[in-house]
């Protein structure tokens, strides 16, 4: 399974792959700021929010990764199948 995986990363066209890189990034960034919201409220107990907020960033940052793989893949194996854009 994790093979195919990557072979799909791998044999992604450059214009794809370049966007779904991105949204990884984008998503990494996301998932970051989630974790610095829960140490913060771990070194700093003052506000409850802080590490709810911390948490629901963080599962939004990993159900973009998701989305943007999948979808990615999807895209990718369509124009494929199509010819192009």
């Amino acid at each position: 399974m994790i093979k195919n995986l990557l072979e799909c990363l791998v044999n992604m066209d450059s214009k794809t792959f370049r966007i779904v890189n991105f949204g990884f990034g984008l998503s990494f960034l996301v998932c970051l700021i989630g974790i610095l919201f829960v140490l913060t409220y771990n070194t700093y107990p003052t506000s409850y929010d802080f590490y709810q907020g911390g948490l629901i960033l963080f599962r939004t940052g990993i159900s973009f990764i998701a989305s943007f793989l999948s979808c990615g893949i999807v895209f990718d194996k369509l124009s494929k199948e199509k010819g192009g854009y």
